[in-house]
């Protein structure tokens, strides 16, 4: 199976790939079968920790960096395959630290999956954008239903 059909059958089933859920087992192996869109913890924001907090900011700064190159048209292959790469690379961490309690776990997932899902594409051959695009997407979705006090949205 190509890498661009398995990064969507993972998006698909919420799960994160295999390669990123080895980084710690006991994470792979609760992944409850949550909701299929992004829903508020009984009208609240779901909580974070220290690690995701750190994580997600890693990646939203990297992304507004990178969103000069991006629109100009100026952002090369190479460009987007180390932002996809780094993207991955705070995820990683993310995952193989997580201490959110389940339901909260079920959520994020849909973010991650949307993370993934955005970076398989900047690595793709065409629409690199668009994973970029993805991304920013996934993001507002995380600043909108977790608790992450000063969460600064990307600006674009």
């Amino acid at each position: 199976m190509s890498s661009a059909k398995t990064w969507m059958l993972v998006s698909m089933l919420g799960l994160v790939p295999t390669a990123l859920a080895e980084a710690n087992d006991e994470h792979a192996g609760h992944h409850p079968s949550g909701p299929a869109k992004l829903t508020l913890n009984a009208g609240k924001k779901w909580q974070t920790d220290a690690t995701l907090r750190t994580g997600m900011i890693t990646i939203r700064d990297q992304v507004q960096a990178a969103l000069p190159g991006v629109h100009s048209g100026k952002y090369t292959k190479e460009n987007y395959l180390a932002l996809a790469t780094s993207i991955e690379g705070a995820l990683n961490t993310v995952i193989s630290q997580c201490k959110l309690p389940p339901d909260a776990d079920a959520q994020l997932h849909l973010v991650l999956a949307d993370l993934l899902a955005g970076t398989a594409t900047m690595k793709a051959e065409r629409n690199r954008m668009a994973g970029v695009v993805k991304v920013i997407g996934a993001l507002k979705g995380y600043g909108e239903f977790f608790d992450h006090p000063e969460w600064k949205p990307v600006v674009h």
